[in-house]
């Protein structure tokens, strides 16, 4: 009798497997790989799903506890709202006028180290330049200019004049071609006179510009002045000067879409006589 009752122990013992909080076989166990304890009741420690989830930088990140849920993908960084450096891009022309041979700065973006070429239309204005930071570089407004000719093409040959008149000046390297900003160039003597639109240069009032030419009225100061004007067009090489002043104002360029245009204006001694009276 005191043999039974010294193995019921070892026997209840066994029937738990060694644990008071259970049996020795639970079929109801959740896997490894799953939790243990619902998650946010606490209890004992939690195992959670060995699932993954992709970040959009490429990495994974799985769960933890306590409630197993997904940890967070790195932060990524904010898209650059710059203009990236391989964009070929003019900003601004230093100066934007001149006369020919004025050393022009280039400011921008995409300029390469070698290999940049300054364009006008179809005109080389400049070939193969450096930049050394990618971000300006400079080029000698030309007497003349040629064709421009892509590697590869056939180049017509022939050689133009350049003369005082706007050019829209860009540049091609190998990150492709960029914008256009306008370059004025002047005569070497005298000064520029712009006006926009409804302005009044010397005796000439603008009342229209056109892509080629001037509409505005005229009024005559000699032999007789006139208070009401005449109407009049100018095209580029126009004077509208007094010569018996010793004044040249020359009608050199048009901007037809800011509606300005731009004189050339000197100023010399009257020639041997005056003006009549």
């Amino acid at each position: 009798m005191k043999k039974i009752l010294f193995l019921l122990p070892i026997v209840v013992f066994l029937a738990t497997g060694c644990n008071p909080a259970g049996p020795l076989f639970n079929f109801n166990k959740p896997p490894v790989n799953s939790t243990t304890t619902t998650p946010g009741q606490g209890g004992g420690a939690v195992a959670c799903t060995q699932e993954a989830k992709l970040c959009p930088d490429g990495s994974y990140v799985g769960r933890t506890g306590p409630n197993c849920e997904f940890s967070s993908c790195p932060s990524q960084p904010k898209p650059s709202s710059t203009t990236p450096a391989s964009i070929l891009l003019i900003s601004t022309l230093s100066p934007s006028s001149g006369p020919i041979g004025t050393l022009v700065t280039i400011t921008g973006s995409g300029f390469t180290p070698t290999g940049n070429t300054v364009i006008s239309n179809s005109l080389q204005l400049a070939g193969n330049l450096s930049s050394s930071n990618g971000s300006s570089l400079q080029f000698t407004f030309p007497s003349g200019a040629g064709a421009y000719c892509p590697n590869g093409q056939a180049c017509p040959m022939y050689f133009l004049q350049l003369i005082p008149g706007t050019y829209p000046i860009a540049v091609i390297n190998s990150n492709g071609t960029s914008n256009a900003v306008t370059f004025t160039a002047t005569s070497d003597q005298g000064s520029q006179v712009i006006k926009s639109l409804g302005e009044r240069e010397g005796s000439f009032l603008i009342q229209k510009v056109n892509s080629d030419s001037v509409d505005g009225l005229w009024y005559q100061a000699y032999p007789v002045a006139t208070n009401q004007g005449s109407p009049r067009t100018l095209h580029i090489g126009d004077d509208i000067g007094y010569a018996c002043e010793g004044v040249s104002e020359k009608l050199i360029s048009i901007d037809f879409n800011g509606q300005k245009i731009t004189f050339t204006k000197v100023v010399g001694p009257a020639p041997l006589g005056g003006c009549p009276i």
